[in-house]
């Protein structure tokens, strides 16, 4: 059970690949839902949460909005990258951005498409970790970075040491990054 915009409801959660018609499907959402719409087209620079998605890339990257960088990487050649959508039902929560190196996973990018100073994407939290627990049998690493004060970090820790997950919390290099790294199975 997860609860959107203030109603408790029962719905599938799910990550699916970020496929033309899903882009299509989101921006309807985008059109007809304004926290969506201010999420997902307003430049990533107006949106705190999203500050650490391109703190460490291009300069120009926080001046973009989310949406468009997001379709960029999905159908880029030149940038080999996996992007994947949350959803929970028919409602995009947010994304999950990943590279893949030989058996490892990395530069792993996921953020909430819900304002996060009202409430944690709990669905996203799920996903992830449903996504490790999918993924690790195949892996030797996956590794992911989140901003130190992201309130879903709790979560993450929780999901991962109830699914017995072989994990550790590193400082970036920075200091305003926790580096998640998962190895395996307990």
């Amino acid at each position: 059970m997860i609860i959107i915009r203030g109603k408790k409801r029962r719905f599938h959660e799910k990550l699916e690949p970020a496929t033309k018609e899903q882009f299509d499907l989101l921006q309807k959402q985008i059109d007809s839902d304004p926290e969506t719409a201010r999420m997902l087209a307003s430049p990533m620079n107006e949106i705190p949460q999203y500050f650490w998605l391109y703190y460490d890339e291009t300069d120009y990257a926080g001046e973009h909005c989310l949406f468009d960088i997001l379709k960029f990487l999905a159908f880029s050649k030149r940038v080999k990258v996996t992007v994947l959508f949350s959803k929970a039902g028919k409602v995009f929560t947010g994304f999950l951005m990943y590279k893949e190196n030989g058996r490892e996973i990395s530069a792993m990018k996921m953020a909430s498409f819900i304002d996060d100073k009202r409430k944690a994407n709990s669905v996203l939290a799920a996903d992830l970790v449903g996504f490790v627990e999918k993924e690790i049998s195949k892996r030797t690493k996956i590794e992911w970075k989140t901003a130190k004060q992201n309130s879903a970090n709790g979560q993450y820790e929780k999901l991962l040491n109830g699914k017995k997950f072989i994990w550790s919390r590193a400082d970036s290099k920075t200091g305003r990054m926790w580096v998640y790294t998962v190895t395996g199975r307990r």
